[in-house]
């Protein structure tokens, strides 16, 4: 089994003090966390990318959830719901469907640094006939990675594509990962042939 996989990759460093060129199309955006802004940037700045595509759901990942805005929310003495509601992740959902104009089912899903790899291996097994769109925001040091990843229905051989392996039995060994997701970013540009896990394989991904 397969699916065509497309993608933009986004390092954005957030600055939140200075009004961005989508402001206008969010009401209230200075009470938007780091990573609401972020999906916000990352959205405007791809607009061409998604608007492009067919999208039957939105998939919203990250490994940290929204832990670290949560955690700053209960440490401050901001005790009002209007800034609470900022840290969820519909809120981040709904930057990027403010900003792309978008409407339509969406998933949240957070399973720490594989979370984008586990994805990959369930759309395979039951998301094989959906155009999804995968958002992934992560923080790495002081920047955040927000990328755009496509997935549809299989076209050729010559396009990138994930493909899995049924015959592999054990549950352990499909979700056994050679790479995490950071991993699998950076090597996004250099590999042509990356297996993920005894299950699941990536081709053709070079200049993509």
């Amino acid at each position: 089994m397969k699916l065509t996989l497309t993608y933009r990759l986004n390092e954005i460093v957030p600055e939140i003090e200075k009004e961005p060129a989508w402001s206008s199309q969010i009401k209230r955006w200075t009470q938007l966390d780091a990573s609401s802004y972020i999906v916000a940037e990352a959205t405007f700045r791809h607009l061409d990318f998604i608007k492009a595509k067919e999208i039957d759901q939105l998939i919203l990942l990250s490994s940290q959830g929204s832990f670290e805005t949560d955690c700053l929310f209960a440490h401050s003495s901001k005790f009002s719901p209007a800034h609470f509601v900022h840290t969820l992740p519909n809120v981040r959902s709904l930057a990027f469907s403010q900003i792309s104009n978008w409407e339509g089912v969406m998933f949240c899903l957070s399973q720490g640094i594989h979370s984008l790899l586990n994805f990959f291996y369930e759309a395979l097994l039951a998301h094989y006939l959906q155009n999804t769109l995968i958002l992934n925001l992560n923080k790495k040091e002081e920047n955040y990675q927000c990328d755009f990843y496509h997935l549809c229905p299989f076209l050729n051989e010559k396009q990138c594509y994930l493909e899995i392996n049924t015959h592999v039995q054990k549950e352990e060994e499909k979700r056994s990962f050679f790479v995490d997701d950071f991993q699998f970013r950076d090597f996004l540009h250099v590999k042509s042939q990356l297996p993920l896990s005894p299950a699941l394989t990536l081709r053709n991904i070079i200049g993509k």
